[in-house]
């Protein structure tokens, strides 16, 4: 075997190590910080090819990563004193499930959105494929 068909081989080798090893728990830890930090953008990786989004009354239907994503900055930017709280996140086989809070303050009040997340195991990636948030 040539070096250059050895040094293919290892490569291949590495990612499926790498691969293997993108757990659900990392998965939840990405989207827990993307979603805490408003930090969107770092779903990117993680997105399906198409994701539901449910925003209340706002959106609502399949939309590619770029779009997606889009649309959480936009529904996000302006609600005050923005955090994000993961309360549960589940997995059996190759589907698993985040819920959590966003909490905000509009008109001097506190207020909260439900955030409901689902995630299949696709080609060894944990991927996102709907988000609602009510």
């Amino acid at each position: 075997m040539t070096s250059t068909k050895r040094i293919f081989v290892v490569l291949i080798a590495i990612a499926s190590v790498f691969r293997a090893q993108d757990g659900f728990k990392t998965a939840v830890s990405e989207i827990n910080v993307a979603f805490s930090e408003r930090e969107f953008g770092q779903l990117e990786d993680r997105l399906g090819f198409r994701v539901f989004l449910g925003v209340g009354a706002a959106y609502s239907g399949y939309y590619g990563a770029t779009q997606t994503i889009k649309l959480l900055s936009d529904f996000t930017v302006d609600l005050k004193r923005y955090s994000f709280k993961k309360s549960i996140s589940s997995k059996e086989k190759n589907l698993g499930y985040i819920s959590g809070e966003i909490f905000y303050l509009k008109n001097g009040r506190h207020l909260k959105y439900n955030v409901f997340i689902s995630l299949k195991k696709n080609n060894g990636i944990w991927q996102i494929t709907q988000i609602t948030i009510n």
